[in-house]
């Protein structure tokens, strides 16, 4: 497994490393590694809901809506979202999936907050991202992904 891409459950979580095997258009119904899996042995049913974290290259930057190459539809698996509005990936690109999430009738949740730049992954910072875990477990709670 490439990146830092961990299945939760039926979750998978996408750091930018990871992000493209949870958000790209090849990956939003079955993952890299359901693929694989599935070539080796036997069949792994592919994540039923995504935490995307910081995504890039998902938005177009003049418009700030979905890049045209990249669709959802009504079987996309719910979506999770974190950005930071001060990151150098655009929060853009979370909302542009966001809205086009919303527009399929698909559940999701964002969170843009204010600060805490790009890469604070799980590490605590006197900013109010550090508290995007909280919400995470929340909404697989929701989802009764965790227990």
């Amino acid at each position: 497994m490439s990146g830092n891409l961990i299945h939760l459950a039926s979750a998978s979580l996408g750091f930018p490393r990871g992000r493209h095997r949870v958000s790209s258009p090849r990956q939003l119904m079955v993952s890299e590694l359901t693929k694989q899996w599935k070539m080796l042995t036997k069949p792994l049913a592919p994540p039923t809901s995504h935490l995307v974290i910081y995504p890039g290259g998902l938005a177009d930057a003049k418009t700030g809506t979905l890049k045209s190459h990249l669709s959802v539809n009504n079987e996309t698996p719910p979506m999770f979202f974190v950005h930071a509005a001060d990151d150098h990936a655009s929060c853009l690109n979370s909302s542009a999936l966001f809205t086009a999430l919303q527009l399929a009738g698909v559940p999701a949740e964002l969170h843009i907050l204010e600060s805490g730049g790009h890469g604070y992954g799980l590490r605590r910072k006197e900013q109010p991202v550090t508290h995007w875990p909280d919400l995470a477990e929340a909404w697989l709670r929701r989802y009764k992904l965790v227990d």
